[in-house]
């Protein structure tokens, strides 16, 4: 995936228009955090790629963004108010599965409790990343999940 400066775009809304006409991603985002500070740091630092990304305070609204149009990735943080992050993460992948069948929908856990190297699996989720979150590690999976979606098509 290629950022603004490489893409000859020239800022934001150049990146949206693009997004909307389909030319630069086939990966979308949801982030769900219940920290506000977080998840706009998170929507802005994903979107800075010409990701398409949005923002979920709560499991509730994240079912709500799904619902309205599915995402092929959604990073979940733990100790949401309203949901345990693994409910989340099975409620949205049956969710995609009976509205979408045509879609994937990967799961990405956010864990406090997670070595960087330490890799453990969490009911629900496809992957897990560790705390505080490494955006060029987690840009660089976002890339090759993209690749992956676009060698299914």
């Amino acid at each position: 995936m290629k950022s603004l400066s490489t893409t000859g775009l020239s800022d934001a809304t150049e990146c949206d228009t693009a997004i909307t006409q389909g030319g630069l991603v086939t990966c979308s985002l949801i982030v769900v955090d219940d920290f506000h500070d977080t998840l706009v740091t998170l929507q802005e630092l994903f979107s800075l790629n010409c990701r398409d990304v949005r923002a979920a305070s709560s499991g509730t609204e994240a079912i709500a963004l799904m619902k309205e149009r599915p995402a092929s990735i959604v990073l979940i943080d733990e100790d949401l108010y309203d949901f345990s992050d693994s409910d989340l993460a099975f409620h949205l992948k049956a969710l995609v599965q009976t509205h979408y069948p045509h879609r994937e929908c990967i799961t990405v856990a956010v864990r406090g409790d997670l070595s960087p190297d330490e890799m453990r699996d969490f009911p629900g989720f496809d992957y897990a990343f560790s705390k505080p979150l490494d955006f060029a590690k987690f840009d660089a999976f976002v890339a090759q999940c993209d690749q992956k979606l676009r060698n299914r098509e």
